[in-house]
Order: C-alpha cells, then structure tokens, then sequence
C-alpha cells in the first residue's frame, strides 16, 4: 500500500529562547555579515532552537530538517545555532560530520574558529573529535560538564556506524549519565547521505514488514537517539529530497522544517545557469574523459584553456587589482583515483613546459605560438570585466601566477590542504571534492564527468562546488561541464 504525503504543522517545545552572551559574541564577531543578513540569521536560529525539545525537561525527542542552498552558509547556520543552544541550556552539541575525513576536519575547524574555542572562549567550550570509551573520553567529558562555568561540549564525529555506535557507548556509560542532565541537540550535516535506511526500498517491495534490515549507518543513528533521554534531533541538507519522503513513521522523518535564507551576495544555479548563462564552457563530448569509455592519452584542449583561464584570472583579480588573497580551480574528472592522479600529471606539465616557454627570448617561435594561445583566453576572461588591463599587463604576471601556484592531489589519506601559502591553488580529485566541502576562493571548476547510468539530481547539485559566494569574481568564474 503507498504511502501517504502530508503536511505536519510545527508544533513548538514550550521553552522560551533567549538571546545571550554566548550568541551576542557570536553574532558580533559576524563582519562578513550586514545587519540585515545578521538578522535573517538569528531569525532562522530561533526559529529551530524554538522547536527543539526543551533541554531542561528529564526526557523527550524531536526530529526537523533545516533547508538551505548549496554552499550558502548552512555551517554558518548551525555554529549560530549552536551558540544559541549554549545560551539557553544545551551543555552537549553531536556534529554528524560526512563520510568523509576532509568534511569532519573541516567542520572541526569551522567551530573552533568561528566559536573561537581555543582563544577568547576557551572556558565556554570545548571540542572533543570522535570521543571514544578507549581513550577515556567517558572521564574527561564527565569532568568538564562538572566544571562551574559550565563550558558546552562540542562533539564531532565521522558519521559511519563504527564512530557512531561509540558515541552511543559513551551516552551509555555509568559517568555520562550521572554526569549529563537534559537535553543533547544533535545536528547532522549533509543528512541525505548515509544517515537514511538505504535498505528502505528493499523494505517496501518485502510482504514480511517484521523483518526489514537497516543500513548500518541508519541503525547507528537510532542506537545514537536511544541512549539519550532528551534530544533534538535537525538534519541540515540542501538536497532534502529523500528526508522529507520518507516514511513518516521513520523515526528519522522531520517533523518541523525550516527554510534558510542564502546571503545577499549568494550566488547559485540561477547566478549562473540562468542570469549569466556564459560563465558555463560546455567540454567537446571527444574531450570527455572516462576510465572506460573515452581513455583520453593526453590533455584536452578545453583543460588547457581552463588552467590559461584561470591563471590569468589570477593574474587580474590578485596580482594586478588584489581583490582577493587566494583563488582556486578544481579539476573533477572521473571518479577512478588513476583518473585524478593523470589529471594531477598533465596539470604539472602544462605549468612546467609554460614557466619554460614563456621565459624564452621575445621572437622565438614557442614562446609566440604560446602567447597566441593566452591571447585567445583572454578574450573570454576580459569581455566580463569592465576596465580589463591590457593583455600585455596580464601576460606579465602569469610567469608569477604559475610560480605561485600549489597542485593538490584530494583522495583519502593524502594531507590536509594548506590554504594559505599561495595565490593560487589547483585542486585534482574526485569525490573528496563532494558533496560539503568547502573550496576557497573557487573560481573556476573543469568537471567533464562522465554519466554512464541514471543521472541523480541531488548527487549532481552537490557537485555544484562553484555555488557560494563569489560576487568579488564572479565575472573570472567559468564553469567547464559536459
């Protein structure tokens, strides 16, 4: 029998939300923000804290969702929530990071900037990355919730069942449950991935409802909510599609919903794909790579004109105008690492053979068929811009653009990116250049992936890492697809 879709209304908690000294530090530490999107902020951050269980109460558990954009602020929106959480009695925050360990440090890192948790606000909080029983976090985190400034215990953890299912071990322990007393809000970022029972659709087709099978991460989550007697439960995600049709008895189904509001400057799917339609390069189907199909053996044209894009792009909006400190480019070819590290090759060889060509003497025939072909680019990074320097400014720079210029391979286990030695960073990989992570300064993305099955919209918004804020550059954005 099909389910049946319904609307539910909010229904609040019955606790009053205030606004405190933990969320006025936050908000006025905010100078990315005008008053007016400070507001919106703090608006929306009420608005979900309001339907949360109250955190005073002995028991209780409450499911919503929070909708934002692609790459529009929603960690933005969950630290305001957060320091609102603190000031109104939550002492425990559980961040359900990403299937990724590049997301989790990345978030990890976000909260402690931006709660500045280990420099004026070391006494309010304090960050604990995938607590284990093993390593004795059932005796430190009851220690600090003993403490009398009463700090807020901030909790990030992989989401994956073995990290998950640890957490829910150390709720259980005997000093966690002597120690804890009230609510526990749990935020789960990119909810639409991994959290969800995968084995729902193999469910619905069993006449035997008794006996269905969870997903390992989803029976994580609910071992997770079982050993807390009062939390909150908010999924944030900008692909909201799978949460909000599920089941409505799941126990992971919204039941209150909020909308957030992108900033002023946001700009997304209709910045580019409807009001400027030619910041999108669509790649020669022959230009395609794909490790089974098209096995390109050298570098494609258009790869070539997207690396000269940007580097003169670099050379303009940080060298000649400083607009900005850093600019990025990704290159997300094929899901196949063989595939990133090739692209990773032709990438070095094209900067090599370009800083080589480019310091040969003026007239010979390299060096001008080479500054022919950056000619040609400029042409497309120039027509957007309003007072373009002359070609001959921009060529100038680009010898030192590449010199500064850092190639990053992005698979799992490779190190950290640094973001802040260059001007200019070119980024390889794949899927650790996914759904959630954050790419500063991206200005132009080469993502000629190759679509063999069924296409899945929410899995391809999520690679629309070029959404964001970009307002300072956008006319040196250009998007290469297929």
């Amino acid at each position: 029998m099909p389910n049946t879709i319904k609307i539910i209304d909010s229904s609040k908690s019955g606790f009053r939300v205030s606004i405190g000294p933990r969320t006025t530090d936050f908000f006025e530490k905010l100078t990315a923000l005008n008053a007016n999107e400070k507001d919106v902020l703090l608006k929306e951050a009420v608005e979900v804290l309001s339907n949360c269980t109250n955190p005073t109460a002995e028991s209780g558990s409450q499911t919503g969702i929070a909708i934002g954009y692609v790459q529009s602020g929603k960690t933005m929106s969950f630290t305001a929530l957060t320091a609102l959480a603190a000031d109104n009695g939550f002492r425990v925050v559980v961040y359900l990071t990403g299937i990724k360990v590049n997301l989790l440090d990345q978030t990890t890192k976000r909260l402690k900037k931006d709660l500045r948790t280990e420099a004026d606000n070391s006494r309010l909080y304090k960050v604990y990355q995938n607590p284990t029983l093993k390593d004795g976090s059932n005796r430190v985190i009851p220690n600090a919730l003993g403490l009398n400034h009463k700090p807020t215990i901030l909790i990030t953890i992989l989401k994956h069942h073995k990290h998950i299912n640890e957490l829910a071990k150390l709720f259980q322990s005997t000093e966690m449950r002597e120690a804890l007393k009230g609510g526990v809000l749990i935020i789960d970022d990119e909810a639409d991935q991994a959290s969800l029972n995968t084995y729902a659709r193999k469910n619905s087709k069993s006449e035997d409802w008794e006996d269905d099978e969870f997903s390992s991460t989803y029976s994580s989550v609910l071992n997770l909510r079982a050993a807390l007697l009062n939390h909150t439960y908010i999924q944030y995600t900008a692909t909201p599609q799978a949460p909000l049709l599920i089941n409505l008895m799941d126990l992971l189904s919204p039941k209150f919903h909020v909308v957030l509001t992108p900033g002023e400057k946001y700009t997304g799917g209709r910045t580019f794909f409807v009001d400027n339609p030619d910041l999108i390069i669509t790649i020669p189907d022959t230009e395609v790579y794909h490790h089974k199909y098209n096995k390109l053996s050298e570098p494609p044209q258009s790869l070539m004109d997207a690396m000269q894009i940007f580097l003169m792009g670099v050379a303009v909006f940080v060298n000649i105008e400083a607009k900005e400190r850093l600019l990025s480019m990704m290159i997300h070819a094929d899901r196949e690492t063989d595939a990133s590290r090739k692209f990773l090759g032709w990438a070095d060889s094209l900067l090599v053979s370009w800083t080589k060509r480019l310091s040969l003497n003026d007239g010979d025939p390299s060096k001008t068929e080479l500054l022919s072909e950056f000619e040609k680019n400029y042409s497309e990074v120039s027509h957007r811009l309003k007072n373009p320097p002359e070609f001959s400014q921009v060529i100038s720079e680009v010898s030192q653009v590449i010199r500064d210029t850092n190639l990053k391979l992005v698979i799992a286990n490779e190190k950290e990116i640094t973001w802040g030695n260059c001007s200019a960073l070119i980024l390889v990989g794949a899927d650790m250049l996914n759904r959630g992570f954050t790419i500063e300064g991206l200005m132009v993305s080469y993502m000629p992936r190759y679509t063999a099955g069924k296409p899945n919209a929410d899995t391809i918004q999520q690679r629309c890492r070029f959404f964001g804020y970009k307002q300072n550059y956008i006319d040196g954005c250009r998007v290469y697809l297929k």
